[in-house]
């Protein structure tokens, strides 16, 4: 699991309405919780070939309308332990909420590849499932 300031998304998902950080510590343990339930939320990163790019990039920009289906076409992406392609993923206990971005790592920093998308309810849950 991946801590809040290593990750890319972090300064966003702290700015996301539904999302409470919560400090303990003294504040050296920081928590984020989906208010709307209560969930905490855990931090993902995984890594795939660049030949994956694509697969991913399609779940990525699909509406929630057709997502379902993309998910079910694209299948298992097949995870890589290590390359340039990153994912960062933020999910909630119960997959009631998920937050997940592309990077590619170019020029000795990760660059996105795709915009920060959120999900609540079962897109949420869909997210989870394709790349979990």
């Amino acid at each position: 699991m991946a801590s809040l300031s290593q990750m890319e998304i972090g300064s966003s998902l702290v700015k996301y309405p539904s999302i409470e950080l919560h400090k303990s510590f003294l504040g050296l343990k920081k928590t984020l919780v989906y208010s709307p339930t209560s969930e905490k939320i855990s931090l993902e990163t995984y890594e795939y070939t660049p030949d994956k790019s694509s697969k991913i990039e399609q779940i990525l920009k699909a509406d929630n309308s057709t997502l379902q289906q993309v998910v079910e076409k694209t299948g298992e992406i097949e995870k890589a332990a290590t390359s340039n392609l990153r994912l960062e993923l933020a999910v909630s206990e119960k997959q009631s909420f998920a937050a997940v971005q592309l990077f590619r790592f170019v020029d000795f920093q990760y660059q996105p590849v795709t915009e920060i998308r959120y999900y609540e309810g079962d897109t949420a849950k869909l997210i989870a499932k394709a790349f979990m």
